[in-house]
């Protein structure tokens, strides 16, 4: 399978890490954010001999022709900082998510969370459509608030969105399902 990344942050880094040790996959490039410089992912790219992209944004045209210049049967958003509009949508997309959607959509979801309370968070994989977060759910995975501390849940959910995203992709190339 060939995939596209877009990402930013250590959570692409983990992402990307997870993605590299399956065989069966294959990272034709990496988007990163344009609001801020990543030099350790920018350097994992090159590393890998992996193409490395910045838009100012990403839903022009000539972006978008560039897109589907790589020929990727899915393309990846975790953590990646724009709303993917228009003929980009006709693309299949998933997105790594922070939360138990349909709960905290959108961003500071880990600190909505801890500020109401909460129990549990998730991290939930779906599919791209025109909302926001709002796409049908591939896989959920829930795990419980045992330390009230937003740095311990931010590493949790970078350390395992490679993982869910994973899981999500195997259940995507699943014929029995």
């Amino acid at each position: 399978m060939k995939v596209g990344i877009f990402t930013r942050g250590r959570r692409g880094y983990f992402l990307i890490r997870e993605l590299l040790k399956r065989h069966d996959i294959q990272i034709k490039f990496i988007c990163l954010t344009a609001s801020g410089y990543y030099p350790f992912l920018w350097d994992l790219a090159l590393y890998n001999d992996i193409d490395c992209l910045i838009f100012e944004n990403v839903n022009e045209k000539e972006n978008i022709d560039l897109i589907k210049s790589f020929k990727c049967d899915l393309l990846i958003s975790c953590g990646y900082d724009q709303i993917f509009k228009g003929d980009l949508l006709n693309l299949k997309i998933i997105n790594c998510h922070g939360s138990a959607l349909p709960k905290y959509r959108g961003r500071n979801v880990l600190k909505r969370a801890l500020a109401n309370g909460d129990k549990e968070f998730g991290i939930t994989v779906h599919h791209v459509d025109s909302g926001i977060d709002t796409g049908p759910i591939i896989v959920q995975k829930l795990y419980p608030i045992t330390k009230r501390n937003y740095r311990t849940l931010l590493n949790l959910v970078r350390h395992e969105s490679g993982k869910v995203i994973i899981e999500a992709i195997d259940l995507l190339n699943d014929p029995t399902i």
